[in-house]
């Protein structure tokens, strides 16, 4: 594996764990209600948009040739957070091999729309890339 491509995963790796780190830290300082709110908001809105960014900017600057490698990489990365949140809830409620339903229902949505996330972003940059250089060529 290349430089490059070892800091493509250093990032999508690294990123996902630090932000989840960084939303366990917060919620030692606030009520419960607004640590709710901070991991539905970091977990279905920032942390995709944050690794959707930086990997359209690591493709669009040529930093990484391949953006099928660059989604590969993002959905691991997106998974990692999966199971550092779910060890964070685990660890904290002392449930973490006998969770409810509602926890696998949750876990289950989450994995299913970061692999939505990163096709969808996947299928727009190709489809973007067929649709410019069709017209480029003309």
């Amino acid at each position: 594996m290349g430089s490059v491509s070892r800091l493509v995963l250093y990032l999508n790796v690294g990123i996902p764990v630090m932000l989840e780190l960084l939303v366990m830290l917060i919620g030692t300082g606030v009520s419960k209600g607004t640590y709710s709110l901070l991991l539905v908001w970091e977990a279905w809105v920032v942390l995709p948009g944050v690794l959707a960014a930086i990997n359209l900017a690591l493709f669009a600057l040529r930093i990484e040739q391949s953006f099928l490698r660059c989604s590969a990489f993002m959905l691991l990365g997106l998974l990692i957070a999966v199971v550092v949140g779910y060890l964070n809830w685990g660890l904290s409620t002392k449930r973490l091999l006998n969770p409810d339903g509602l926890t696998v229902s949750v876990v289950t949505e989450l994995v299913v729309y970061y692999m939505c996330v990163v096709g969808m972003l996947f299928l727009v940059v190709k489809g973007g890339q067929m649709l410019f250089g069709a017209l480029l060529k003309k």
